[in-house]
């Protein structure tokens, strides 16, 4: 829990960090905007907009004092954690209608699942109904992420208004192709609020951005899908296919060998290991995994940071200096693009800055930064990031996970498990072609056999679930003859 002070000079909130090694909270300290800076009656925590992030009311009149010229405040959480800012925003409720307020009260008095405000006032009590606008956006047939080369691709989008009406011609769809800049075009009115507009066509391994917007009549609000567009945009990339052609479960019997795990001489506990994860308890929270991630009572193992014994102490065995650095083998993505998916888990004591760094390289030597987490909350999760957002994809293409602890923190784990490529293609899509001739036959199916009952890490693997058995070979039989 945080903390609102209002003070009779600067208005302040206090992010809780969590509790230090006394056990007490231990906060830092923000300003509000300086339009609140004044005395004070009550302050109110609510999420007046629905968006998952608690608003602040400040009623700036203190009652034991003399005066009710002073103007009260509503101020937006602008959701940008962790040390998150706060705009002024009246909400649309007149500034003389913010005058003279002493208390304030919010709930959802009408029921419509949206917060109301009552205002004490000086000379009077006011109820504020909460009546939103915007536009949410549906989409009955899904959004694609990969489309056919060459060819438009229909999309269709239910647009339901809140608290009025879609305003005509204002439905639009944005795209981009190649982080080019936005083109935008009108959708299809189909009726019934139901629109429909083309992503355009885009040669093979392009990839497409794109997300919509729209009006309502009442008051021109402008709504876009993702609400934080263009910021953010759905992706769509244009290929004939996508094939598994790399996949590891960290399983022992697997062939880890151009895996490599590399620490700083300053790493004292923690390095990277495959292990069946015994896990580690601080109070009721989970800090170690007790298990991997990966489906199945054969599938124990994963790499985690230096398995401790079972049942052993929850800083004996975690991370401590570093950092220690997990480094895939080198994929061949030369002339096409992947995405690259992995199931994390990453736990660190309360205010620790200490964090799970993802990164990938095209050459093995310069890393870009894919993503810092900072935590997993206790679970296995599962990332992915398309290669060419963040490199070139090149014939020598790496992904290296790494983590430390260099200001001591009380614990801190991470473990990296079922991790995967999988390659767009372009041209015919007939991955059962083993030998690459152009067909599926004898020679494919020898090549089957060869690796039956082990993990080859892609084709003939076909189903991905790290063994070549009798669904992959039913799947190289439907596909005999000539390639399509």
């Amino acid at each position: 829990m945080d903390l609102i002070i209002t003070d009779d000079g600067t208005d302040r909130y206090f992010l809780n960090q969590g509790n230090g090694g006394d056990g007490m909270a231990n906060f830092i300290s923000y300003t509000f905007p300086a339009s609140t800076n004044g005395l004070g009656g009550n302050s109110v925590a609510a999420d007046l907009n629905n968006d998952g992030w608690n608003d602040v009311l400040i009623a700036d009149v203190d009652v034991d004092i003399p005066g009710c010229n002073r103007v009260s405040n509503i101020l937006r959480n602008n959701g940008n954690p962790p040390n998150v800012t706060f705009t002024a925003d009246s909400g649309n409720i007149p500034n003389s209608m913010l005058q003279g307020v002493h208390d304030i009260a919010v709930f959802d008095i009408n029921g419509d699942g949206w917060l109301d405000i009552v205002l004490g006032r000086c000379s009077s009590s006011e109820i504020w109904i909460q009546h939103p606008y915007g536009v949410l956006f549906d989409f009955p047939q899904g959004l694609p992420s990969v489309v056919a080369p060459d060819e438009p691709f229909t999309i269709q989008a239910q647009l339901t208004p809140v608290g009025g009406t879609v305003a005509p011609d204002t439905a639009t769809l944005h795209y981009a192709i190649n982080y080019g800049p936005f083109t935008s075009v009108l959708m299809t009115d189909l009726g019934g609020n139901l629109y429909e507009a083309d992503l355009p066509p885009a040669a093979c391994l392009d990839g497409i951005n794109f997300y919509f917007s729209a009006e309502t009549v009442e008051k021109s609000v402008y709504s876009t899908d993702p609400p934080d567009a263009p910021a953010n945009t759905y992706r769509a990339d244009a290929a004939t296919g996508v094939e598994i052609t790399h996949v590891n479960h960290f399983e022992a019997g697997e062939d880890l060998s151009d895996w490599t795990i590399v620490s700083d001489p300053s790493l004292t506990a923690g390095e990277w290991e495959q292990a069946d994860p015994n896990g580690t308890f601080f109070f009721n929270l989970v800090v170690a995994p007790e298990d991997d991630a990966t489906p199945g009572p054969d599938n124990v193992m994963a790499f985690v940071t230096e398995n401790g014994p079972p049942g052993g102490d929850v800083d004996a065995n975690d991370v401590d200096g570093g950092p220690t650095y997990l480094t895939s083998p080198s994929f061949d993505l030369q002339g096409t693009n992947a995405v690259i998916s992995y199931a994390h888990w990453f736990r660190v004591y309360f205010n620790s800055p200490n964090v799970l760094a993802v990164e990938v390289s095209n050459d093995g030597s310069n890393w870009v930064l894919v993503e810092s987490i900072a935590s997993t909350g206790g679970e296995w999760k599962i990332a992915s990031f398309l290669v060419g957002d963040y490199v070139q994809p090149s014939e020598n293409v790496q992904v290296r996970f790494s983590t430390s602890d260099l200001v001591g923190t009380f614990f801190t784990e991470a473990g990296i498990d079922d991790f995967q490529v999988e390659q767009l293609t372009c041209g015919p899509a007939c991955p059962a072609d083993l030998n690459g001739d152009g067909s599926v036959g004898i020679l494919d199916l020898l090549a089957l056999l060869a690796v039956w009952g082990t993990d080859p890490g892609g084709p003939p693997d076909f189903d991905g679930d790290g063994s070549v058995g009798i669904l992959d070979l039913l799947a190289l039989l439907a596909n005999w003859g000539a390639c399509p």
